[in-house]
């Protein structure tokens, strides 16, 4: 929320006398809890989000158990730099985030500079392994919530500590030993010393000029003034100076450092120093602190040794209030941390919690020490949830928006991502339309499993179905289907096919995969107006390459942009897999790699040509029908298949299957009937009829001898094998034969129909 109320600074030499609360309470008293979610986000992340009633008030609280003794699990400091590019809470999560080194839970961090020319600058408190990041300032009275120094912190060791913290810096000039208020301050400091480094938000020590303040520049010190570190002595030159009552505001030496002494009585000391005179500056803090990993200051203090400890009035405005809150607990051997959020979304869903309410519930965990964090629209928890490979928002933020913060506090996993050994992953059969919900865009739409026994199945179970209606559309019209738990795609994966159901209609199926870092990106399984087949067919999407693992898959979508072809209908979606760049996904359970004719079979399949059985079969040895050769055939040329004159074949009728396949064959010539008048659709296709009709469908050309024993030339379709011989397009038997009269096999046909030039 920021802090906004008057700030003395942070004195080491003030004894502070404050009014604490240091109670027991009995049962956290935020009232009766109304439900619950739990998730294990690592081995040593638990993730709560829990709901309390008590009497009209809801609370909504998150709260993170992070375990410390896992060996894989690490509490980070993320802060920006410069803090001018404040980040928000989840931003900080995602850059952080790699798949070897995952981000699974982030808190917003403390108070920061809400106005002025150091709006965003922390106010507290910040060092990271001994180097001074912030040296901050204190709230002006107990009202405030900074009133006192206290920091959460993690140790060398990996445990984790909360305490109070005593900075110290002192400056010797002159031969005099003078306290230092403060360093990098906003403001010169009334009466006392102030000093300002090169990392101070100004050039000088103020944006105006004093009047007031003795200013001493030293130079050419002993040290990197952007690498303060505290238990360092800092030296320097004194190279300019101004005398009491001359207006001052020097420019601050990238080498050096500014001391700014306020008032008459500190002006009379510095009176006697000289440029050239030695100006030494000692910075300590107590030595747990400056051996820490990090240490970053808020408040107030809410916890110790397990009893309320408040280090702010709980009486002031800012701790009565029922607001949103965020806080940090640790145990009492620090090897274990809690994040605590507290929601306020609005009153009449979220209520939040008084400063009391919430150190009772941080004792409640088993909170041995805690302090607060920014709160109110800071409020933030972000987190790794299951099946997501990047960090989401896990919290309600006030006012819907994520606000942007210079610090933050997360949690990072380094356990060994899992391996991927299969080249083929199946994600799910789709036979559960449950597990997905659906929206629309200028239309509506449903999802249902498929139950009636006449619509369509794959490998005798059901599909999900997805119907659509876009006539009324307006503009862009699209079905959406979400999964309601992604899948997280492990491994460097290529692509992801599955098994559609198309209407011949023409519209164009899509999806949504985000990266690592939560970046979404569209992949196509069929291109614009690609979805124009009957019938199963298996599509495949390239997933993008050269963006951050892992990829993270939910959404599936059916748009049309054209007003014109925007319909009704339904389509219907069967496995689902994932796939390496080192296998080809088998389309059909009787159909696996080391069958001769797996690769042509795939093709056409991936063509749009062969789809197989319901039983998600192709029967490769069974004998291929007329009807089917026609509808392949059909496929395989793009040929319309709508308005076809009846063929009138007496064995035909339009109730007959592949009706419509007959009927356009028939027409272009391309297959013929018998002279009773029949087509037999069921009936089989001999070798021989197989190339006379491929010839016809394809105009194929050629000439040649005929090099087979059993095509003689009296033979009737001697020309037509001969044509596909010259073509390449035909084998013979081991034994030299042709065997034009036998019946041609699925994959015979499939092998064929692969071979001709496109």
């Amino acid at each position: 929320m920021g802090i906004k109320n008057t700030f003395r600074h942070i004195t080491c030499a003030l004894a502070i006398t404050m009014a604490l609360t240091a109670v027991t309470p009995g049962a956290a008293a935020i009232g009766t809890k109304t439900a619950e979610q739990k998730q294990q986000l690592s081995t040593g992340v638990e993730w709560t989000k829990a709901s309390y009633l008590q009497n009209s008030l809801q609370r909504d609280v998150n709260t993170m158990k992070i375990n410390l003794r896992d060996t894989y699990t690490d509490v980070e400091l993320a802060y920006a730099n410069p803090f001018t590019q404040r980040r928000s809470t989840l931003q900080f999560a995602r850059d952080r985030h790699t798949y070897e080194n995952r981000v699974v839970a982030g808190i917003n961090g403390a108070f920061f500079e809400t106005g002025g020319e150091a709006v965003g600058f922390p106010t507290g408190f910040m060092m990271e392994n001994g180097k001074l990041l912030r040296y901050g300032r204190n709230s002006n009275d107990n009202n405030g919530y900074n009133f006192s120094n206290q920091a959460f912190g993690m140790n060398q060791n990996g445990t984790a500590r909360i305490g109070e913290f005593t900075p110290q810096v002192r400056a010797s000039i002159g031969g005099k030993n003078f306290t230092v208020a403060g360093v990098d301050n906003i403001t010169r400091i009334g009466e006392s010393i102030t000093m300002f480094t090169p990392n101070h938000h100004l050039p000088t020590p103020g944006q105006n000029a004093s009047s007031v303040a003795t200013e001493l520049v030293i130079d050419n010190v002993n040290i990197d003034m952007k690498n303060i570190r505290f238990g360092q002595t800092i030296t320097g030159t004194v190279t300019s100076r101004n005398t009491f009552r001359e207006p001052t505001n020097p420019r601050i030496p990238q080498n050096g450092f500014v001391l700014s002494a306020n008032g008459g009585a500190l002006a009379a000391q510095l009176e006697n120093v000289k440029v050239g005179d030695q100006v030494s500056v000692q910075m300590e803090v107590e030595d747990h602190w400056k051996q820490a990993e990090f240490v970053l200051g808020s408040g107030p203090f809410l916890v110790k040794d397990g009893r309320r400890h408040i280090t702010m009035s709980p009486s002031a405005p800012q701790a009565v209030g029922r607001l949103a809150r965020s806080a940090v607990g640790i145990s009492r051997d620090g090897s274990q941390v809690f994040f605590v959020t507290v929601d306020r979304s609005n009153p009449q869903v979220a209520n939040g919690m008084t400063i009391t309410e919430l150190a009772d519930y941080l004792i409640s965990l088993g909170a041995d020490r805690a302090i607060n964090l920014d709160g109110g629209g800071s409020t933030t928890m972000v987190g790794l949830r299951n099946n997501y490979g990047y960090p989401t928002l896990l919290n309600n933020v006030t006012q819907n928006t994520q606000r942007i913060m210079p610090t933050s506090l997360q949690v990072r996993d380094s356990s060994p991502p899992p391996q991927v050994t299969q080249p083929e992953v199946t994600l799910t059969h789709m036979t559960n339309a449950s597990e997905w919900r659906t929206s629309a865009v200028q239309g509506t739409s449903s999802i249902t499993s498929t139950l009636a026994q006449n619509e369509p199945r794959r490998e005798n179970r059901t599909t999900t179905k997805l119907t659509y209606d876009f006539s009324n559309a307006t503009g862009t019209a699209a079905a959406y289907m979400r999964r309601n738990e992604p899948f997280l795609l492990h491994g460097s994966p290529k692509e992801i096919g599955m098994w559609v159901h198309g209407n011949g209609v023409g519209n164009w199926l899509r999806g949504y995969v985000y990266d690592g870092k939560g970046t979404r990106h569209t992949i196509n399984f069929t291109e614009e107006n690609g979805l124009n087949w009957n019938g199963w067919r298996y599509v495949k999407a390239s997933l993008p390459q050269g963006v951050p693992k892992p990829y993270t898959f939910d959404e599936i979508y059916l748009v049309e942009p054209a007003p014109t072809a925007q319909d009704k209908g339904s389509i219907y979606f069967s496995t689902i897999h994932v796939l390496d760049d080192s296998i080809v996904a088998q389309r059909f359970s009787d159909v696996a790699a080391n069958h001769w004719a797996f690769d042509p079979i795939q093709r056409l399949s991936d063509r749009g040509v062969i789809g197989g059985f319901p039983d998600g079969t192709f029967r490769p040895s069974g004998n291929i029908t007329r009807a089917q050769a026609a509808a392949m055939l059909v496929r395989d040329l793009g040929l319309q298949t709508a308005g076809r004159p009846n063929p009138g074949f007496i064995d035909v009728t339009p109730e007959t299957q592949l009706y419509a396949n007959i009927a356009a064959v028939a027409e272009t010539g391309i297959m013929g009937g018998f002279s009773d008048g029949s087509f037999a659709p069921a009936g089989t296709l001999t070798r021989a009829e197989l190339a006379t009709i491929l010839v016809r469908a394809y105009q194929l050309s050629g000439s040649g001898n005929v090099p087979f024993p059993d095509v003689a030339s009296t033979h009737w379709a001697y020309q037509n094998i001969g044509i596909m011989n010259a073509n390449n397009l035909v084998g013979g038997y081991s034994d030299g034969t042709y065997r034009p009269n036998i019946a041609v096999t699925r994959a015979e046909f499939a092998t064929f129909l692969n071979r001709i030039p496109r």
